[in-house]
Order: structure tokens, then C-alpha cells, then sequence
């Protein structure tokens, strides 16, 4: 009708907006998470710095997620190296212990980082001073986690070695951040 506004139109035909009987309750609206808008930036922080240095992020769809939110391209003089790191991107002060920042590694976190294929860097985003910690995860269990025991490990582990294998937080290296 003239003069009427679009807003006008959807309030007649909009379920929100149509008069409900009393005697039916109103549905709940599913709610974000409060965690949400941390990790998006998080997320958005890294892959901003990354893309300033060259790189080609691809963030993992969230169906598709098992501890790898971005996959990135590695380039040198603009040139695509061949090579691909896989990132972990904690966000939020849950992720602090004191002054050091870290984040909880359950066994099977550990095992998926041991049997990787790729380098899988883990990062958390401080949201006070918007700083990105990193450290090399794949690198951690290789290399640290065998150094608490008599062997380096080659290859896959063996049965019986799941000791090594249990979940803990793990701590970044202090300093160690993206700028």
C-alpha cells in the first residue's frame, strides 16, 4: 500500500513480528557463544599479519577443523615455496598462566601433532595488547617430549610408549611473538 515502508511489509508476514496466542510459548533463539568474537580475532589478527608478510591463508572450515583452523602457503620474494604450515588459533587470558601463554594439549592433540605431515605451529591471541604468541607444536613433541625420556623417537611411536602421549598445557617460549 502507499506510504507503507518495507519494514511495514516484513512485520506481516515475519513470525517474530505476528501475534503468537498467549498460551504458546515463544521459541529461544539460538545465541553465539561469548567466546566468539575472541577467537574471530584471533583468528582475523594472525591471518593479517600473515597476509602482510606474503602469505596465502586458508582458513579451515569449522566442519573440517581437528586442530587446524588456517593452512598456509609459505612464499619467498612473492613466490609461492611449495611449503605448508598448518596453525592452531587460541584467543582469550584462558590461554595465560601468569606471564607465559600456552595452551591444554590433550593426548590426542599430541598424537595428531607427532603424526602430521605438516608443521603444525600453534598461536594464541593476547586481546589486551592484540599480540600473537606462536610456538612450533610439531616441533615440541618431537623434539621436547622426547628429550624427557632415553630415546629419540623415529618414525611412529611404539606400542607402550603412551606415557609421553599424556595431555597437559603447554607452555610457549616467553617472548616468542609475531610483530
Amino acid at each position: 500500500a502507499p506510504g507503507q515502508s518495507r519494514y511495514t511489509d516484513l512485520k506481516l508476514w515475519h513470525p517474530v513480528y505476528m501475534e503468537s496466542p498467549s498460551h504458546i510459548a515463544t521459541p529461544k533463539r539460538k545465541r553465539l557463544r561469548n567466546t566468539r568474537r575472541i577467537e574471530r580475532e584471533g583468528v582475523n589478527a594472525l591471518r593479517a599479519f600473515l597476509e602482510e608478510q606474503e602469505c596465502v591463508v586458508q582458513e579451515v572450515d569449522t566442519a573440517n577443523d581437528f586442530g587446524k583452523d588456517l593452512l598456509v602457503d609459505l612464499t619467498a620474494n612473492r613466490e609461492i615455496t611449495g611449503e605448508t604450515i598448518a596453525v592452531q588459533v587460541k584467543s582469550g587470558n584462558s590461554f595465560s598462566r601468569g606471564n607465559t601463554w600456552g595452551i591444554p594439549a590433550s593426548p590426542t592433540d599430541l598424537y595428531t601433532w607427532f603424526e602430521s605431515s605438516i608443521p603444525i605451529y600453534g598461536v594464541v591471541f593476547n586481546p589486551a595488547d592484540r599480540t600473537l604468541h606462536w610456538m612450533n607444536l610439531s616441533s615440541y613433541v618431537h623434539e621436547e617430549m622426547d628429550a624427557r625420556y632415553d630415546h629419540k623417537n623415529i618414525g611412529r611411536p611404539v606400542a607402550g610408549d603412551r606415557e609421553r602421549f599424556k595431555g597437559h598445557f603447554i607452555q610457549f617460549p616467553e617472548g616468542q611473538t609475531l610483530n
